[in-house]
């Protein structure tokens, strides 16, 4: 649950803390200089590098399977409690999709492999917001959705923990 909904929290007080420096460092100067322009080879870095880190991350995956190469690292709460967090199987799960083996990827995480699109989907959202120079902020999901992704997160926890057979 921590690695899932940590990053989440985070980026929640750290938006807060934000905020909070930039009322402050309004209320205290009067004029607000414009931002200076960026020369043209920081432009194409800033554009380039967040598609270059996704290709680096896919072609890793790709060249080095996760079910075949050791040096990912394992889940410490699967090491330690013998339990399937929500997260154990991602890695596993987004080689298999990029190998086009959707139903392999279900099989490792359904939650991973349905979250996907919509992570995809936020990904480019917030590359196109980069690429307009538009305000970036950290996300601010309503407490009702964050309560609403922790039920969920739980709940698939659980059903995945439970042990098919009896015998």
């Amino acid at each position: 649950m921590t690695f899932f909904f940590g990053g989440i929290y985070f980026h929640y007080k750290l938006n807060e803390i934000n905020q909070m420096k930039t009322s402050t460092a309004l209320s205290e100067c009067s004029t607000i200089d414009p931002p200076a322009r960026r020369p043209a080879a920081q432009d194409i870095i800033r554009a380039a590098t967040p598609p270059a880190f996704v290709a680096l991350a896919a072609i890793l995956l790709l060249r080095f399977p996760p079910a075949r190469y050791s040096f990912y690292p394992p889940c410490p709460i699967h090491e330690l409690l013998h339990l399937q967090c929500p997260g154990c199987g991602a890695t596993r799960a987004i080689a298999a999709v990029l190998r086009g083996h959707f139903t392999e990827a279900m099989h490792l995480n359904v939650l991973v492999t349905l979250l996907l699109p919509f992570a995809a989907a936020y990904g480019i959202r917030c590359y196109s917001r980069l690429l307009q120079r538009k305000s970036r902020s950290w996300p601010q999901p309503p407490p009702a959705i964050l309560c609403a992704a922790l039920t969920l997160a739980t709940i698939f926890t659980v059903l995945r923990n439970l042990p098919l057979h009896s015998y």
